[in-house]
């Protein structure tokens, strides 16, 4: 952060922070993983997705949703 305060001004700081608004980079994950394989790459072969997390969930009903619920409340409240 030092860094960026020696190098930006607030008003250059704030232009590039609404720049990213209207005209994001990407997600940030993608970013990371890119940057995360790179720096393993002397270590073995590893694409970016072998550092990018899997939010692939099955989808749930509302009854299995009530059920994970209501398991979790009796785990943890002791009036339950």
């Amino acid at each position: 952060m030092g860094e960026a305060k020696a190098r930006f001004t607030m008003s250059e700081f704030y232009k590039f922070a609404a720049y990213k608004k209207i005209a994001p980079w990407g997600d940030d994950w993608d970013q990371a993983s890119i940057i995360a394989s790179m720096c393993y790459r002397g270590k073995g072969r590893k694409k970016p997705k072998d550092f990018r997390p899997n939010y692939k969930r099955k989808s749930q009903s509302a009854e299995d949703m009530f059920a994970g619920f209501e398991a979790f409340a009796k785990r943890h409240n002791r009036n339950a």
